[in-house]
């Protein structure tokens, strides 16, 4: 304190309190905040010291989480989290929390949601103001239109309505041009009507170097070329332009229907898109079984398959998760999974539809997805045909096995998968396998195919698709794609060109 050269308030503060605590402190003294801190007398040193040991004694044994809230613009908004109450906010409304982690999960949660909104909420703005100025843009056109038509139409009328004064001038202008250019003319006109002894030259107002006479008729400019005459020049300079504008009428009230209906269709959507941003949904972060850390689906016929991710969950799923009398499955491409079917029950024989949907499987997540082929082959051997043991002279690398004896192949099955919400294990879950077992256990679901959409978009694209209940998150879905870019397949072009196949 002797050495600081501010108020006591700032020392405390820049000593590792900050300023709403250091406020607090002082708030259970009668010391002032602005007084120098070099000026505090021992008993002031020692209520201060009391007042810490106090603040700390409330948050440790007396601990009330709360957000504080404040009214900005007759909206509810989030101003601090706090741990215990403060002096300072006893005006404030607040919310309480068991815990500060709980208060701290809303407070953050909330502010980056909101976040979100404003940048959706500005996103679909800008999108919709982009139709809106072409339809501005468009309504002008329009309004230009009926004003062209309207003042041609007046002024085409307001010609014939002088029809007589008109040709007498045309008349008078036709016989000096028989001795002098459009030029002198326009020099002589311009002369008479300074010196004014020249009846009728009132309505000129002046004539160009083609003969283009500019009248003012009923206090209104309009043109006659003298050259073609009253009629023609009515339709040149007239009715002509009136035509064009009400055949581009019928164009323009096309355009503005459509730019309005687009305008709907966005409002629509972006209601849509804001209402699906919760201002907070808090989810509980879901335990992961066993079969979740890996690649899992369910078949048809109720066998478990199981996949390796990695070279290290290659590993574990033929060391730790399979027994004798399961069946392996793989395909002759780098970077396929090691799978397997899980013979839980000792069956003497696998159905055939479940060795179909694991080949389908193993395929769909092998590198064949990311190089795109639609179809390939994948075979399966018995356990006992696996082995960690390569031949004299050769190398292993960790995920990697030896296959002895014959393969059965199964050829050109769909790389595809469904990904859809199951019930399974007493829970809603995510899975991802072969399309007819998806379907046998999900009404929400989607097929996938290798395709050019981004992993990552498309797996916020298929949350929004299946997750209806908005029990997931984007991360749930991304952990079930495979790996490389994927489009969806709509469902009649798959049981068109693969249904009878599975």
């Amino acid at each position: 304190m002797e050495e600081s050269d501010k108020d006591i308030v700032r020392t405390l503060a820049t000593n590792g309190l900050g300023g709403l605590y250091a406020e607090e402190i002082l708030s259970y003294t009668d010391i002032d905040k602005e007084k120098s801190a070099k000026d505090l007398s021992d008993d002031e040193i020692l209520e201060i010291y009391e007042a810490l040991r106090e603040l700390f004694e409330r948050i440790e044994k007396n601990p009330k989480a709360q957000i504080i809230i404040e009214d900005v613009d007759d909206k509810k908004k989030n101003k601090d989290l706090v741990p215990i109450s403060l002096n300072k906010y006893s005006s404030f409304k607040t919310q309480e929390f068991e815990s500060f982690n709980k208060a701290a999960d809303e407070f953050y949660s909330k502010k980056i949601v909101n976040n979100i909104k404003e940048k959706e909420e500005n996103a679909w703005t800008k999108k919709i103001n982009k139709y809106k100025k072409r339809l501005e843009m468009q309504e002008e056109s329009l309004e230009g239109f009926y004003k062209t038509i309207e003042d041609t139409q007046i002024k085409g009328n307001t010609i014939y309505a002088h029809y007589g004064e008109v040709q007498e001038i045309l008349d008078v202008i036709a016989n000096a041009r028989k001795n002098y250019s459009w030029q002198e003319i326009g020099k002589i006109i311009k002369k008479s009507k300074k010196e004014g002894n020249t009846p009728g030259l009132e309505l000129i107002e002046s004539i160009d170097k083609m003969g283009v006479i500019t009248l003012n008729l009923d206090g209104m400019t309009v043109r006659v070329d003298s050259n073609l005459g009253i009629a023609e020049s009515c339709e040149e300079f007239y009715y002509n332009k009136g035509k064009k504008a009400k055949r581009k009428i019928e164009g323009v009230k096309n355009a503005i229907e459509n730019s309005k209906a687009q305008i709907e269709k966005l409002e629509n959507k972006k209601e849509v898109a804001m209402s699906e941003l919760k201002t907070h949904q808090k989810r509980e972060k879901k335990q992961l079984k066993w079969y979740e850390k890996l690649r899992w689906f369910i078949t048809s016929d109720g066998y478990m398959v199981i996949g390796g991710r990695d070279a290290h969950s290659n590993e574990q799923v033929v060391k730790r998760y399979s027994k004798s009398n399961d069946i392996y499955f793989h395909c002759d491409i780098h970077g396929a999974p090691s799978t397997i079917v899980q013979n839980d029950n000792n069956d003497e024989a696998i159905p055939e539809s479940t060795l179909y949907e694991a080949a389908c499987f193993a395929s769909s997540y092998s590198s064949a997805w990311g190089e795109g082929f639609s179809s390939y082959d994948a075979y399966w051997v018995n356990l006992d045909q696996v082995s960690k043991t390569p031949e004299a002279g050769e190398f292993l690398k960790k995920g990697s096995f030896v296959i002895r004896g014959r393969k059965n192949f199964i050829r050109n099955v769909p790389v595809l998968i469904a990904v859809g919400v199951v019930d399974y294990d007493d829970d809603k879950r995510i899975m991802a396998g072969s399309v007819d077992a998806v379907r046998r256990m999900s009404d929400s679901y989607v097929i996938l195919k290798p395709g050019f959409t981004k992993k990552e978009r498309m797996a916020k694209e298929v949350l929004h698709l299946i997750d209806k209940d908005n029990l997931f998150n984007v991360d749930d879905i991304v952990r079930n794609l495979p790996s490389g870019k994927c489009d969806i397949l709509d469902e009649r072009e798959y049981n068109q060109k693969y249904a009878k196949k599975s």
